[in-house]
């Protein structure tokens, strides 16, 4: 593990916007799966790359890298996908009125797979 830890950290800052908008077939980001792992520092540095290519300032892609996945995904619920989310955003927004909030716009995994496509 700690190899692809040292090339995530090596990627994700060299990352365009379009690969770190690739989802999965359902709609998932690699932010997701992050999360879902309970890997708090790649979603640190997946946020901050997205930061810096300005994908948080755009409401579309804003919408698809915070969703949360919660009310239809019982597997990022089971393994609190959005508290190492929240956990991530504090660690890169430690101003809690810049803080930017998980997206709960979507109830059902079709939602997200469609905003995605």
């Amino acid at each position: 593990r700690h190899h692809l830890l040292v090339v995530l950290h090596w990627l994700l800052p060299r990352a365009d916007a379009a690969s770190l908008l690739a989802a999965t077939k359902d709609g998932w980001l690699p932010l997701h799966t992050a999360c879902r792992c309970g890997a708090v520092e790649e979603a640190v540095a997946y946020l901050r790359a997205a930061e810096r290519l300005g994908l948080l300032r755009e409401e579309g892609s804003r919408e698809a890298i915070l969703s949360d996945p919660t009310p239809f995904n019982r597997y990022y619920r089971d393994h609190g996908g959005v508290q190492v989310l929240q956990r991530a955003l504090e660690q890169v927004w430690p101003d809690p009125a810049l803080r930017p909030a998980p997206c709960s716009k979507w109830k059902k995994a079709v939602d997200l797979k469609n905003h995605a496509e």
